[in-house]
């Protein structure tokens, strides 16, 4: 999945980056930076498990 699908993703669920910062524990910054690359896949499952967990959170 690219970064900019994963953006669409947060935002189509109605949370935002500092949403996902704090579930994964980190800062918004971090988020942000992890984004802006197609580098790590690692960083990028961290923020699909974090907005996974935010949406069973939410009941969606």
């Amino acid at each position: 999945m690219l970064n900019a699908e994963v953006k669409k993703e947060i935002k189509k669920n109605g949370f935002t980056l500092w949403q996902i910062a704090e579930q994964i524990g980190v800062s918004e910054t971090s988020v942000i930076r992890w984004l802006r690359s197609e580098r790590d896949c690692r960083n990028q499952q961290k923020v699909m498990n974090a907005l996974n967990e935010l949406k069973s959170k939410k009941g969606v």
